[in-house]
């Protein structure tokens, strides 16, 4: 796969930037579509609005990975779009994977006609993503993952992964010259996609009315209302999954326009606050563009006269294929959970 990274310019030397990307072709005939793509760091692809994958691989710029995908879409016209997450290229990270220059590499083939990502791809910073004010590190989780996120879900770009959607206010992409020459050629991927499953709903592990309200269905984990119309209230909800999850987690959720909802994780009770909504009023979904590693999770609500409600937790399990081969079996009892737990 040739070096045909593209990212703004402008941009390029920014941390915890989210950028999303968007192209549209027309069809001639009823192929499917070939996708080859990497990038720095993590990319999300859709087509015709339909998620597709994630990844990269991690990998050393001297031999990045690309990933190879069919779509057998059916439809005219195609629109692809991809969010990119960069951490920033000198950002410190403690696996040192994955530097270098921010970009997306892209190879398109539809029918005989092979595209790249070049200056024809629209992008813009995602203007819901909250970067905190350029403030180095402000938001970092630690050294080992991303950064804190927080969202205004109402400057939401509604549409965008969508063909028709008028990208006449975006800007056009740009050649990252540093990456093209930085980087080697990508080559297919040698290692096995991680799977990706939804696993059981987590249980209810306790909650607290903090000055408002909350309103649990007996027997039920949802839906949950909070009542947040005293001044100054911030009622909690704990869930309880169980046992460590590592993955992809979205919230269904409801509430008056200009509240909020935080969410806090943690291995234990100890938990840390790391994503933030604004919602935008009515029902939305909300998911963190990065991974979470976590047993338990409070949402906190925020605000509002009207009551926010809590409709759903779905959570997207990942991991790398393993097979069990062969298990121990020990005659104390002790030794035998310490192995199954690990």
């Amino acid at each position: 796969m040739e070096n045909n990274w593209i990212w703004l310019n402008s941009l390029k030397d920014e941390t915890n930037l989210l950028m999303y990307f968007r192209r549209e072709y027309i069809k001639k005939t009823a192929d499917g579509i070939e996708i080859n793509i990497t990038s720095k760091t993590f990319y999300k692809l859709y087509v015709n609005g339909k998620y597709i994958a994630r990844g990269p691989a991690p990998f050393d710029p001297v031999k990045p990975y690309f990933d190879k995908f069919t779509v057998n879409d059916k439809s005219r016209n195609v629109c692809i779009a991809v969010e990119v997450y960069a951490h920033g290229k000198n950002t410190p990270m403690v696996t040192e994977q994955n530097k270098g220059e921010s970009g997306l590499n892209m190879e398109i083939k539809i029918g005989d006609k092979v595209y790249v990502s070049d200056e024809s791809f629209k992008c813009i910073a995602a203007p819901d993503y909250f970067r905190g004010a350029g403030v180095e590190l402000a938001n970092r989780i630690c050294k080992w993952g991303m950064y804190k996120e927080t969202y205004n879900s109402n400057y939401e770009t509604i549409g965008w992964k969508e063909c028709g959607f008028d990208d006449g206010k975006w800007l056009s992409a740009e050649r990252n010259e540093a990456a093209n020459k930085d980087y080697g050629a990508a080559v297919e991927r040698d290692i096995a996609y991680l799977n990706e499953y939804e696993i059981e709903k987590p249980v209810i592990l306790g909650f607290e009315k903090n000055h408002g309200d909350v309103k649990i269905p007996r027997g039920k984990s949802f839906p949950v209302k909070f009542d947040t119309s005293f001044p100054g209230s911030f009622p909690t909800v704990t869930y309880d999954f169980g046992r460590e999850v590592v993955g992809y987690i979205e919230y269904d959720i409801e509430g008056e326009k200009d509240s909020s909802m935080t969410f806090s994780y943690g291995e234990c009770l100890d938990l840390m606050r790391i994503d933030n909504i604004v919602l935008r009023g009515g029902k939305q979904r909300f998911s963190p563009f990065n991974r979470r590693a976590f047993r338990y999770v409070k949402i906190t609500a925020n605000g509002g006269d009207i009551p926010a409600v809590l409709h759903n937790i779905i959570f997207v399990m990942t991991h790398y294929p393993l097979e069990s081969v062969k298990k121990f079996d020990f005659d104390n009892a002790a030794l035998q959970k310490i192995f199954d737990i690990n």
